[in-house]
């Protein structure tokens, strides 16, 4: 059986890794100072480390502070000065520390009136841990090639501009020319000229093949059977009072939805309907989307209740797999920094700059399986909710970017280094001007890849794309 998909039933390892990460108030009591610090969740064995905590807030000058770090095979934590420098303190790791399976540590820092912050607020009890990587896979990306992108395999749903909605004018708003319905705009605006742009933002792969597309501005879900794509299925009608920003399709044909309510206070909320739009159950949302389903079967956003200021993105759990919504606890309890993926493995993403960016998978021992090192000469940065394993194998992706121009490209990396296939496409795929937090990118139960193409002028279409062997 290949390693990465043994199971591993003692999730006590990661839980115990991630405490640290999941209590970090980095505020002093009776301070107006906090720090922020990013976790360097994967670092290469025998390289030096910089270790930055920026200073909000203010504060009497000068701050001192002390790192406390060992390794795996130290026992007593060694203390390195951290130094004040525009405005961060810093801390500078001897490639000699970085060694062994583990890096652990935590930072002490002090105003002259002795208020002080421990970050995390743990200390030396349940310190940072950061994973050293002793030989990284190399994928070296090179100079990106802009324009060259990948031919869709097949176009799996299609529908013309009158079958779905669209808010917002067709040209740019100085040349108030169309707006998206197809009426021409009045003179004092009316169809959203000079406003925010948007149409379908979400869709969803199912199990059976068959294409769903969230349609919000006529408050309602379509549907496209596999291999009829020129076909609409059936509609699926959602409440009128919503504004549904995300959708995801759960066991037994539930639906969720992430929407806000016109009606009372405004508060955004879950929602689970029956496969023809009926209520299930309303739970207040303590996240944001996206909505993914994880391979268990259970509701997860990756934008839910942050472990601390120090974590760009956070999984965190709605749901059992069953359905069952879980409590705000519950949800807290579970929270990870790093994605599930399939076999027990979670993904961890980290980024030392904008020319690089670390891959690893870790199994729920909390032992690294392997770890990728991505570099390129132009700037990339990965996007989120869409990693996925495809035949045993990581599939990735990242945006691309150089002034006034980016591009995606979606990378299946090789266990030995390098990429088995990369993909690219276009990054304007998707009509509008607000920046939505649904992502047009899905790789689904098939292990193929989809994109979903928005216009108000030609409709929409769900694209597919191959990623070799699943």
């Amino acid at each position: 059986m290949s390693r990465l998909f043994r199971t591993v039933l003692l999730p006590a390892g990661l839980a115990l890794l991630l405490t640290g990460a999941m209590l970090q108030p980095a505020a002093a009591a009776g301070a107006r100072w906090s720090t922020h610090h990013e976790i360097p969740w994967l670092i290469v064995r025998g390289q030096p480390l910089t270790l930055s905590y920026a200073i909000d807030g203010t504060h009497k000058d000068p701050i001192r502070g002390v790192l406390y770090v060992r390794n795996s095979g130290q026992r007593d934590f060694k203390q390195l000065p951290l130094v004040a420098r525009n405005g961060s303190m810093i801390a500078r790791v001897p490639g000699s520390l970085a060694t062994g399976a583990r890096l652990s540590y935590y930072a002490v820092l002090r105003d002259p009136t002795g208020r002080s912050v421990t970050v995390p607020a743990t200390g030396d009890r349940s310190p940072e841990q950061v994973w050293v990587v002793d030989r990284p896979l190399r994928v070296s990306l090179g100079t990106h090639r802009f324009g060259h992108l990948r031919a869709p395999a097949a176009i799996v749903a299609r529908a013309g501009p009158k079958n779905a909605g669209f808010v917002g004018c067709m040209e740019d708003a100085a040349k108030r020319t169309l707006c998206a319905d197809g009426s021409q705009p009045p003179q004092g605006g009316g169809c959203g000229c000079g406003e925010p742009s948007y149409g379908p933002s979400s869709f969803e792969v199912a199990r059976d093949g068959s294409m769903w597309l969230l349609d919000e501005v006529n408050h309602r879900l379509l549907v496209w059977r596999s291999g009829r794509p020129g076909t609409l299925d059936r509609s699926v009608p959602l409440p009128q009072n919503l504004s549904v920003t995300d959708f995801a399709l759960g066991p037994a044909g539930t639906i969720y939805l992430y929407a806000t309510d016109h009606v009372g206070p405004g508060h955004s909320n879950l929602y689970a309907l029956t496969s023809t739009g009926r209520l299930r159950w309303k739970r207040p949302a303590h996240g944001n989307p996206p909505l993914r389903i994880g391979p268990d079967g259970a509701l997860y956003t990756p934008s839910g209740f942050p472990p601390s200021d120090q974590v760009r993105s956070a999984w965190t759990p709605l749901t059992t797999p069953a359905g069952r919504p879980l409590s705000i606890a519950e949800q807290r309890r579970r929270t990870s920094p790093f994605q599930p993926l399939a076999g027990g493995l979670r993904l961890v993403t980290t980024q030392p700059s904008s020319h690089e960016v670390r891959f690893g998978l870790v199994n729920p021992a909390g032992e690294l399986v392997r770890g990728w090192r991505v570099t390129s000469r132009t700037e990339l940065y990965p996007m989120t909710a869409t990693a996925a394993l495809v035949g045993g194998d990581l599939v990735v992706a990242a945006d691309m970017s150089r002034p006034n121009q980016w591009e995606h490209v979606v990378l299946r990396l090789a266990p030995t280094g390098g990429t088995r296939l990369q993909v690219a496409l276009d990054a304007h795929a998707l009509w509008g001007t607000l920046d939505l937090p649904a992502t047009p990118l899905r790789i689904g139960p098939d292990g193929r890849l989809y994109q979903l193409r928005t216009n108000p002028a030609t409709g929409v279409s769900i694209a597919r794309y191959s990623l070799g062997p699943a």
